[in-house]
C-alpha cells in the first residue's frame, strides 16, 4: 500500500460539530478510496482523543506493508463508529480548494445534515482535491 495513492494522511482539519455538540473538533484525517476516517485530537474545551493515537501510529509506521483492506480494517476497528464515514454511503463527497479557504464537504444518504470541514493549509487541500478526484461524487 502506497501513501497519497491508496491512502492519505491530512494532518490538520477543523469541523464545527453543530449537530451533534456545537463544538468544534481538530485533528487528523485518513482518507483512502473507500473510508474518511476522522481522528478528533481536540475539542473547544481541551483535549478528547477518539481514538488510541499509540495504535494509529503504529499502523501508520507498518502501512507500505500491508494491504488497503487490511489497513482499513484495522483503522474501523480503532476508531469509533460516528467518526468513520464510508464513501460508498454518502450522498455526496465534495473537495474545494479556494485562494481563501477550502476542505471537505459531504453527506451520508441516511443523515438529514452534511459534514463539513476546513483543511487550513492550501498545499495540503490541492494534494486532498487529487488524491479524491476518482472518488467524489
Amino acid at each position: 500500500m502506497k501513501k497519497d495513492v491508496d491512502y492519505m494522511l491530512v494532518q490538520k482539519f477543523a469541523w464545527n460539530d453543530y449537530v451533534d455538540s456545537g463544538l468544534v473538533k481538530s485533528g487528523r484525517l485518513i482518507i483512502t478510496k473507500n473510508f474518511i476516517f476522522m481522528l478528533i485530537e481536540k475539542e473547544d474545551f481541551g483535549k478528547s482523543l477518539n481514538y488510541d493515537p499509540i495504535k494509529v501510529e503504529n499502523l501508520l509506521n507498518v502501512a507500505e506493508q500491508v494491504d488497503v483492506i487490511d489497513f482499513e480494517t484495522e483503522l474501523l476497528d480503532i476508531i469509533p463508529n460516528p467518526s468513520i464515514f464510508k464513501i460508498e454511503n454518502l450522498e455526496y463527497l465534495e473537495v474545494t480548494n479556494s485562494f481563501i479557504a477550502g476542505g471537505m464537504a459531504f453527506k451520508r444518504k441516511s443523515d438529514q445534515d452534511g459534514v463539513s470541514f476546513e483543511i487550513p493549509k492550501r498545499s495540503v487541500r490541492k494534494e486532498v482535491v487529487e488524491f479524491c478526484k476518482d472518488i467524489v461524487k
